[in-house]
């Protein structure tokens, strides 16, 4: 028998997604992974360009992603793994976004990485802040930030 505490905070998400241009497919996939220990993962993921071949390329980083870190591998590890693989392709694109928060139940304590994502605002009161740095998407064979 395995004792745990229970979590102090309780997350809701909602997502929109609405078809792109060619053939009514959207290159932009998200899914939210219950990771371990009260902890949730939220994987966002723009897969660069139109059309099919964005959303594959899209749904790929989201899916290995996921499972690496359902494997229980460090967040910065699984996404540079992810890089790494998506660098190897012969074709040398599409590339991806990926925009990942995790974020414990418990302590209410979040960690956010980006690869080629837009900034994530923080608001607390009046004062916003966008932490981080510029990065360079998924597939292009360059350390993520």
């Amino acid at each position: 028998m395995r004792l745990a505490s229970a979590c102090r905070f309780l997350l809701e998400t909602e997502s929109l997604s609405t078809p792109g241009l060619e053939d009514g497919v959207n290159g932009d996939s998200h899914l939210l992974v219950s990771l371990e220990d009260g902890k949730v993962a939220i994987l966002i993921s723009d897969g660069m360009g139109i059309g099919e071949a964005a959303a594959k390329q899209s749904r790929a980083a989201v899916a290995a992603l996921a499972r690496l870190l359902a494997a229980g591998l460090d967040a910065g590890f699984a996404v540079e793994s992810v890089n790494a693989l998506m660098s190897l392709q012969p074709d040398p694109g599409p590339f991806t976004t990926l925009d990942i928060a995790l974020i414990d139940l418990h302590t209410g304590d979040a960690e956010i990485i980006k690869a080629g994502a837009p900034p994530t605002y923080i608001r607390r009161g009046s004062r916003v802040t966008a932490p981080g740095s510029p990065s360079a998407p998924a597939g292009v064979a360059i350390p993520v930030r």
